[in-house]
């Protein structure tokens, strides 16, 4: 079967298919063979464009990293990471914190420069990447932490 034989057959079709009741107020859509068989070639290309599109959406640059956790005597899980590029710290992961919250005593004791609260971006380096957040303070976090931070360090990421 050549190429022009089965292009007429898919016409043919389509012609069939268009006879639906949905086109009976169009008496003449579908029964134009070359308009239809123009129509299907810009349908496919412009198919074609979309689905190569899409593929490609799937595929992002995928950056891995491990982070270490461990765990102290009071049971509390937690990570090393290190503020602002020079203080290494004890933080425990909390899924109901937001943001960076460090306790009192190591904001007046453990860290080496005097942070501006809830309005500046700091760096927190967990792991390989480093994430800005702003820092605030509590009383308290975690038994045997410095302090704590939250999901949304992670927004973005797969876990």
């Amino acid at each position: 079967m050549n190429s022009s034989n089965l292009n007429k057959l898919v016409c043919e079709g389509l012609a069939v298919a268009f006879q639906s009741p949905v086109f009976h107020k169009y008496p003449d859509v579908g029964r134009d063979f070359k308009t239809t068989r123009q129509t299907m070639k810009y349908l496919l290309f412009f198919t074609l464009l979309i689905l190569s599109v899409d593929s490609y959406a799937q595929k992002p640059f995928v950056k891995s990293d491990t982070i270490p956790l461990t765990i102290n005597e009071h049971n509390t899980i937690f990570i090393k990471a290190i503020v602002n590029d020079s203080d290494t710290l004890n933080l425990n992961f909390d899924s109901g914190t937001t943001q960076l919250i460090l306790t009192n005593n190591t904001i007046q004791n453990k860290l080496s420069f005097k942070p501006t609260l809830y309005d500046t971006l700091y760096n927190l380096k967990i792991g390989k990447t480093t994430y800005q957040t702003t820092l605030y303070d509590a009383v308290l976090t975690g038994h045997g932490t410095d302090g704590r931070f939250g999901w949304d360090i992670f927004k973005g990421k797969v876990i």
